[in-house]
């Protein structure tokens, strides 16, 4: 009787090892994947923090590229372009950090360069559950005809130098409201066009906040909102979504559920009183785990993931037009910014 052989075990690379690398690993480690990393800093903290782990630290991105399949790319931002680059043309499987680059030009240079299928921008807020649900409840019909969509995103103002210089991270923009201009364009849709404002105070302390409309090719209309707050301000996200049939929200400061409107509710419950209609995501699996486990499903030839290497370069586009928009003042028509 033959005997079934074991699958060939992941090499794996981390390009960076920064703070998110502490949320990528955990996947890797739990596949039982040989890790390679390669980072100018921070790679001997990484090691020291998981001795019981297979990681080796390499002195090159060349060197790294020589020993692993799949590459994983946790540098800062204006550091994503490079290596990713280098990494497709070696014919590696590549998984980037959001924002897929710093700018769109390089996006679009990266997806004529990767094969179908060789790269993934690593959006984990689609892997949110509670991002999930709108989506779900969304695509069934549920709401009906999309009206408006309102989301808001809170954090206090970065402390490293290179996150709040806009130059090199994008900005709140590109760092905090991507993860919302890209839910806006998952569930609503494509972008005629948007309009962005921001305003910065400086005095007793920095912060920042931003404010982006955007007008969907089928009529909705989304509302994101970014705050970088003072050093108290508390991590917190919300969605309100409005539809012809009802409306649905979720917000941190509440609670851990999604909630539907109470004459949806009663509608849904008369129409289908033995369904339950939304999970409660009060406690759930690492989403950054479920994202890079779907990418590696991907890699093997199953199921397309949530997020395409075209939803990446779409991200940063939005982003550069949100910029574009504050800094011009005037709306920006996303087909003439894109040409």
């Amino acid at each position: 009787m033959d005997q079934q052989q074991a699958p060939a075990r992941r090499r794996v690379g981390l390009v960076g090892a920064g703070g998110i690398s502490g949320a990528h690993l955990p996947y890797w480690l739990s596949i039982n994947a040989q890790i390679f990393v390669y980072s100018t800093e921070h790679a001997e903290r990484l090691v020291a923090n998981n001795p019981e782990a297979d990681v080796t630290i390499v002195n090159s991105l060349e060197e790294l590229l020589d020993q692993v399949d799949i590459v994983d790319i946790m540098t800062p931002t204006p550091d994503h372009y490079a290596p990713t680059k280098a990494a497709l043309a070696a014919g590696k499987k590549v998984v980037c950090e959001k924002p897929l680059t710093r700018h769109t030009g390089q996006a679009k240079e990266l997806l004529e360069l990767a094969e179908p299928g060789q790269l993934y921008p690593a959006h984990v807020v689609r892997y949110f559950p509670q991002y999930a649900h709108a989506k779900r409840i969304i695509d069934e019909g549920t709401l009906g005809e999309l009206g408006v969509l309102r989301f808001t995103r809170r954090g206090s103002y970065p402390t490293r130098d290179w996150y709040a210089d806009p130059e090199r991270s994008g900005g709140i923009v590109m760092d905090q409201m991507i993860h919302d201009l890209d839910q806006a364009y998952w569930l609503a849709g494509p972008v005629e066009r948007l309009y962005a404002v921001n305003r910065v105070l400086t005095d007793p302390e920095k912060i920042e906040t931003c404010h982006v409309v955007m007008h969907h090719t089928n009529g909705a209309v989304s509302h994101c909102r970014g705050l970088w707050g003072n050093q108290r301000t508390v991590f917190g996200y919300s969605y309100d979504i409005y539809g012809t049939e009802g409306r649905l929200r979720f917000n941190t400061d509440d609670s851990a559920q999604v909630r539907l409107d109470d004459a949806l509710k009663a509608k849904l419950a008369a129409e289908k009183p033995d369904k339950g209609f939304l999970p409660s995501t009060s406690a759930f699996d690492s989403p950054y785990s479920t994202e890079l486990a779907a990418y590696v499903a991907a890699f093997d030839g199953g199921e397309l993931p949530r997020v395409s290497a075209e939803d990446g370069l779409m991200a940063v586009a939005l982003c550069e037009a949100a910029t574009a928009s504050i800094e011009s003042g005037a709306p920006i028509v996303m087909k003439e910014f894109l040409a």
